[in-house]
């Protein structure tokens, strides 16, 4: 209710995403979740100031709120930083957010979406106690990174969560469902897909 504080939530606009939720898995489809997506560095699309301005305590406490309210919604996974990278300012405020949740709900699983081409496990370096399904978000040529999270140790569970959109990149019908193809014959266990 007061812009920017994630400790003063809209119930509002936390109703209409339990609908979206709702809809979604009324028609048998998985949403994954970014409690707070923090956007491409230097963008204004995302979280990302925001979450420095909550700081540690609140990103937990927004956390537990979310992890609270979305525990028992059978179709949902949880995401984290949203095509942003770790580093030494967002890791313990994404840290902080994923224990808030988990403090409330140990019935999903957690993912991440990184900048495009970088390898999760490595960019992490060890910042992942929460990581429970690793994603691919990497074009044109998503098969190269398939093949890297297949043989990472400890091996988790992969899928694509973004490729080229319609209208973008020069793309075309016959390039989209190429990625989609290496991704799941390179080992993903799904891909996403959105326009």
């Amino acid at each position: 209710l007061t812009p920017g504080d994630f400790t003063t939530p809209n119930e509002d606009y936390f109703a209409h995403a339990d609908w979206v939720i709702d809809q979604a898995a009324a028609r048998g489809m998985v949403i994954v979740l970014f409690p707070c997506f923090m956007g491409y560095p230097d963008g204004d699309a995302g979280w990302h100031d925001e979450m420095l301005a909550n700081g540690v305590l609140n990103c937990q406490q927004y956390g537990q709120y979310v992890g609270n309210r979305y525990k028992d919604k059978p179709n949902i996974i949880w995401g984290m930083y949203g095509d942003h990278n770790p580093d030494s300012t967002v890791a313990p405020l994404v840290d902080a957010l994923a224990a808030g949740i988990q403090a409330a709900d140990t019935n999903h699983l957690f993912t991440l979406e990184l900048q495009r081409g970088f390898d999760v496990r490595t960019t992490l370096a060890g910042n992942d106690s929460w990581l429970q399904l690793n994603s691919l978000y990497d074009y044109p040529t998503v098969y190269t990174s398939g093949l890297l999270a297949y043989t990472q140790t400890p091996v988790l569970p992969y899928f694509m969560i973004e490729n080229f959109y319609e209208g973008e990149h020069d793309s075309t019908p016959t390039s989209i469902r190429s990625q989609a193809y290496w991704a799941n014959l390179s080992g993903a266990c799904g891909q996403t897909y959105g326009n």
